[in-house]
């Protein structure tokens, strides 16, 4: 086996690993989300947020080699430069998450990269026809334009409803009554974009790190 194909076996199995931390980490954002919903402990969904951000940190780092492995295995479909927004999005996203578990960052603006990281997804499976199945690389785009949709929110909600998203978490059952529409509207945008990206993204990656493994 040469130095590129062990490259892009271990990149394989980065990418199925991320995409299981991935899945485990949504499982964990869920359950956060409806033990804060019905009034639960708040010690219990503080955890497990807490734990889904630990997972997201781990599901980027774990998808860095993956985005240096495409710029080899697409045999030249995708360029350097490409697979170095992939990397700088991701990057982004651990630095904007990390700073969370200090209560020094807001913790919806991971977000913004995550659109950046959506982009990525949409371009780099438009060029991989050559080294990839149609259906992966439409699961892939599928997942880029969630992850679009999930960025908008933090940006909408400062514009349109508060600009607490930009310095501080948005209160679970906020609602300012000068903004109950557009409140709504956000929120549903994010709720559509999360079901769209956040939970196929992570299929995505251990699809494409079987194909990476099978194939050197």
């Amino acid at each position: 086996m040469t130095t590129t194909e062990s490259a892009n076996r271990i990149a394989g199995w980065t990418a199925i690993t991320s995409g299981v931390i991935g899945i485990v980490a949504f499982g964990f954002l869920i359950a956060a989300v409806g033990g804060r919903a019905s009034g639960g402990d708040a010690h219990q969904w503080e955890i497990r947020i807490r734990t889904h951000d630990a997972g997201l940190i781990l599901q980027c780092l774990f998808m860095i080699p993956v985005a240096f492995a495409f710029h080899r295995f697409s045999l030249g479909s995708i360029s350097r430069m490409n697979a170095t927004v992939g990397v700088t999005a991701l990057s982004a996203i651990v630095l904007c998450v990390f700073p969370i578990f200090f209560n020094v960052l807001s913790d919806s603006l991971y977000m913004v990269p995550q659109g950046v990281l959506g982009i990525w997804l949409i371009v780099l499976n438009l060029r991989t026809s050559n080294v990839l199945p149609r259906g992966v690389r439409w699961l892939g785009m599928f997942a880029g334009v969630g992850l679009f949709l999930v960025s908008l929110f933090p940006i909408a909600y400062a514009i349109f409803v508060d600009t607490t998203p930009l310095f501080h978490p948005v209160p679970f059952d906020s609602d300012p009554p000068q903004a109950r529409s557009a409140n709504a509207i956000v929120h549903v945008v994010l709720l559509i974009g999360t079901f769209m990206g956040v939970t196929t993204y992570p299929i995505w990656s251990i699809l494409v790190g079987l194909k990476l493994v099978r194939t050197t």
